[in-house]
This record gives C-alpha cells, structure tokens and sequence, in this order.
C-alpha cells in the first residue's frame, strides 16, 4: 500500500526522500549535543550564535538570489549558466566583503556589544557565506534534476563533518570547536555538492558572456528580491543579537539553545517540503496545472504536526532539556515554552512560500518581507523591558506577521488557478 500512495505522489516520494536524508543529518547534531553542551559552556554557544546569526543574515544576498532561480528555466544550459553565475557572484560579494571587515571589522563588533573573540571569527565570515551560498545554487541543480538522495546525502556528510570536528576539539585543549566544526562541515557540504553536480550533468564551464546574459534576463531576483530577503532573514536572526546587547553573552546561549531545538522541525521537514515545493510548484506552472489544492493540503499536514509540537514542549519542556543537555539548561526549556508559537507558525508557513519563487510573483513577497523588518526592528525599543516580556512581545509579532504571509501565499495560489480556468473557457 505505501509503494502504490509513493508512485501516485511524486510530491510525497520526493519529500520523503529529502526527509530521510535530513532525518538523519539532524540526528547527528542531536546526538550529540548533550556531549557538547557539557563540553562548551553557555558563553561559548553565546559565541556561535552571534556568528551563525551574522552570516545567515548576510547569506541570503550573498548569490543576488540567483540560486534560487535555477530549478526556473525549461532547458539545462540555462539552469546551469544560472548555478554558475550565482557562484561567481557570490565570490565577487564575499571578497568585498572580507575587505569591508578588515577595514571596519572592530567597528562592527564594538557597536552591537559582539562577544570579545568576534574579534578573530568575523573575518572567517565571508568564507562561510561563500560556501553555504555556493552549495545552495548547486543543490537547487540537484533538486533540478530530481536527485533528492544525493541531497540528502550531503546534509549527512556536513553534519558527520561538523560534528566530529566540535567534539574532537572540545575533547582537547585546542577548544573554539564549534565555530572551526561549522566551517568544515560547509565545507564538506560544498565539495561534495560540487561533485554530485558534476555528476548530474552540471559543466563548469564559465562562460562569462552567457552567464552575463543569462543573469540580466533573471536580474528581477536580486533587484526585487535580494534586499527584501535581506531584511526578511534580518527579521529572523536579530533578535538573537539584540537579547546579546541588552542582556548578557550567557542568556544568548540559553535563548540560542531553544532556538536551535525548536527550529529543529522546520530544518528537518518545514525546509526539505520547501524543496520539494519549489521544483513541483514551478513544474505545475510549466504543464498549466493548479497549485491551490497543493498549497492547502500541505499547510493542514503541517498544522497537525505543529499543535502535537506545542502541546509537547507546553507539558514537558523543562524536563526535556534538563534530562537532554543538563540540569544548567533546564532555562532553556523554560524559554521555549514561549517561543514554541512563533516557531510553529514558521513551520507551517516557511515553506509555502516557494509559490512566490515558483510563479515569480517575488514582489508580493518581497512587500510582506520588508514589513517584518520593520516589525521585529521594534525590537530594538524594548531595551528596559524583562527577557520573559521581550520574548512574549517578539511571539505576538511574529503570529500577527505570518499570519498575513499566509494570507498573501493563498491569494497568489489562487489567482493562479483563476487565471488557468479564465483561459480554459
């Protein structure tokens, strides 16, 4: 019965497949962080916080979004001048990046209060970015061409990377694992990525002349899309830097830890159905197929997975994380009870907004994202208030936010669909 439900949706298999993968590249990281977190203090993880936050907030420009694009064209050279073009802009971005750093780097960590030891790791950042925008234009060429296995295969090898390195480190008395663990570990990602391309049809051949014009007919992306996804993924990963400013580098380890556990969710199932999503809403497009039906259906299936998500973390959070990481994060569970509703909504809705890409109605988008900049930026006027209070605030802007993206993704779905039957008749 579940071969025959897999070969009647191509949707369902390939989300499986993705999930599988990421199932057990998630694992990893969950196995072993109640090593780590025994190994590493709170400052430590206080630390890497502030790092992951800043390069995936400036990641998402880092490509002009143009990997985005490359599941978008009907023939492969174009995707593949596409893939290439992202990686050649994404070096070009990440060399005047690290010379922006090394000109005004303890500028940079001075004024948003960074933790003394950003002063070595933010020069690392532009290599990090490098490697996660340049895997995200290669993977797209993987779910291009359907290898959904072979993605899955590189988030494990990225995660088996990471998490040898942070542990053998922490093991030692070299210390600072986990921030070297996450460069290797994109590391590892990239290279194999770029080795199952190769595999898959990908030539790494630049033509300068045709990815120059391949990318000025895609120039829509980073001119409507970039700053707009900037300030959207700004959105998601400030508030982590503004409780470091106005809290303490030992309280941004704890809210770090409920924020990487309650995220664990959307990486795992909410992002792999985004893949998949994003190659299936682009492919109905092509065959004038609706979208509507797909989007609805997916959303129900994720909302079922939320509530069990809320009731779970409501009854059981401080328990859970003092059991799993020690008796010194049972904090964490605690802020967790709190933050479980901005991330379940994320989880439903995340991922439905590959329609915006997949029928390349990313102004739609790109309005809704600039407003959530200008939500969470508010932030930033609630220095005096308690961290409970802060957070509780921070919940209510994101409930109210996705909600309206929600709203946003139905009526383009549908206006899609409309516009089938409209010429239809």
């Amino acid at each position: 019965m579940l071969k025959k439900l897999l070969n009647k949706s191509e949707l369902l298999k390939n989300t499986l497949t993705l999930i599988s993968g990421t199932a057990v590249a998630q694992l990893i990281p969950i196995a072993l962080q109640p090593f780590l977190r025994r190994i590493y203090t709170p400052e430590d993880f206080g630390v890497l916080a502030i790092y992951s936050s800043v390069f995936s907030i400036i990641v998402v420009v880092a490509a002009g979004k143009y990997e985005t694009t490359v599941v978008l064209p009907k023939e492969d050279e174009e995707a593949n001048h596409l893939a290439l073009g992202a990686i050649l802009f994404s070096f070009v971005f990440n060399s005047l990046l690290l010379i922006t750093f090394l000109l005004s780097g303890n500028y940079i960590i001075n004024y948003f209060d960074f933790p003394p030891e950003m002063n070595t790791w933010i020069y690392f950042v532009p290599l990090s970015i490098f490697l996660i925008s340049s895997y995200r234009a290669l993977n797209n060429w993987l779910i291009r061409k359907k290898e959904f296995k072979k993605s899955s295969v590189n988030k494990v090898v990225r995660r088996l990377a990471e998490g040898t390195i942070q542990l053998g480190l922490g093991l030692t008395t070299i210390g600072k694992g986990l921030i070297i663990g996450t460069i290797i570990g994109d590391l590892s990602n990239f290279l194999i990525g770029l080795k199952q391309s190769q595999k898959t049809e990908l030539r790494l051949t630049f033509n300068l002349k045709n990815i120059k014009k391949i990318l000025k007919k895609y120039n829509n992306f980073p001119i409507y899309s970039a700053l707009p996804s900037l300030l959207n993924t700004i959105g998601l990963f400030l508030p982590i830097i503004i409780i470091n400013k106005f809290y303490s580098q030992e309280i941004t380890g704890y809210v770090d830890l409920s924020r990487q556990m309650l995220a664990l969710p959307i990486a795992l199932i909410s992002i792999t159905i985004s893949q998949v999503l994003l190659q299936k809403i682009a492919e109905n497009r092509n065959y004038n197929q609706f979208v509507l039906p797909l989007i609805v259906k997916t959303s129900l299936s994720l909302s079922i997975i939320s509530v069990l998500g809320i009731i779970i973390i409501i009854l059981f959070g401080n328990p859970l994380f003092e059991f799993a990481f020690g008796s010194e994060w049972g904090y964490s569970g605690e802020i967790s009870k709190i933050l479980v509703f901005a991330y379940a909504i994320k989880f439903i809705v995340s991922p439905l907004s590959s329609v915006f890409i997949s029928l390349e109605k990313i102004k739609m988008s790109s309005i809704w994202q600039f407003f959530y900049f200008v939500i969470i930026c508010m932030l930033f006027f609630l220095n005096n208030y308690s961290l409970e209070k802060f957070l509780r605030i921070y919940v209510l802007m994101d409930l109210l936010a996705y909600t309206i993206y929600y709203t946003l993704i139905l009526f383009v779905a549908k206006q899609h669909d409309n516009q089938l039957l409209n010429s239809a008749q």
